[in-house]
């Protein structure tokens, strides 16, 4: 099996090889015997965007939990998740986003609703993905503002406050994140 060149293409092979895309990385696969942390191997940890990668400029979208859950979980109506994928936007996620969507693969492993092969590739294609991860300890100062400000949990806040110091919507499928977001003047990608 081949590596996916770009997201797009990774987003073909989510479309046509079943409810889960199959894209192999090779500098980290889990079960090898690479023993490199994965965030030291397969994501980039930054503050700012990377430029686009086309040439026209894109407005960046912060992706929430919810929706890379989506992008590699069997789930009916993913198809605002999957547009996402195929756009050129670049993607922005606080780094606590990669634990909080492995929980939810987790949890449906446990209810027998996916398979530890198919969360393992989930990982590896959501590290795959070029996403512009941002530390959450930079966010914190003002994920706790927003958070105290909007009686809404500090997790879901580092996400509004990285959407807020780009000026960029969010991505989510949850709805109070969604009101959240709304309430602050933080436009919600649909």
């Amino acid at each position: 099996m081949r590596r996916a060149s770009n997201r797009s293409e990774a987003a073909s092979y989510a479309a046509s090889d079943g409810p889960y895309a199959r894209v192999v990385v090779p500098s980290y696969q889990v079960g090898s015997r690479d023993t490199r942390p994965v965030a030291a191997v397969d994501s980039t940890f930054v503050a700012e965007p990377p430029p686009p990668r086309n040439r026209y400029v894109t407005e960046p979208v912060v992706v929430d939990a919810s929706i890379a859950f989506l992008w590699f979980a069997n789930e009916p109506d993913r198809s605002g998740a999957d547009q996402l994928l195929e756009s050129d936007s670049t993607l922005l996620a606080p780094d606590l986003m990669a634990v909080e969507a492995t929980n939810a693969w987790w949890k449906k492993l446990r209810r027998h609703e996916m398979e530890r092969a198919d969360v393992e590739q989930a990982i590896t294609n959501l590290l795959a993905l070029g996403i512009a991860w941002t530390p959450s300890a930079m966010l914190l100062p003002s994920a706790a503002r927003l958070a105290v400000e909007l009686g809404h949990p500090v997790y879901d806040c580092l996400y509004l406050a990285l959407a807020m110091s780009h000026a960029a919507p969010i991505a989510t499928a949850d709805k109070r994140l969604q009101q959240a977001a709304g309430r602050i003047g933080v436009r919600v990608k649909t």
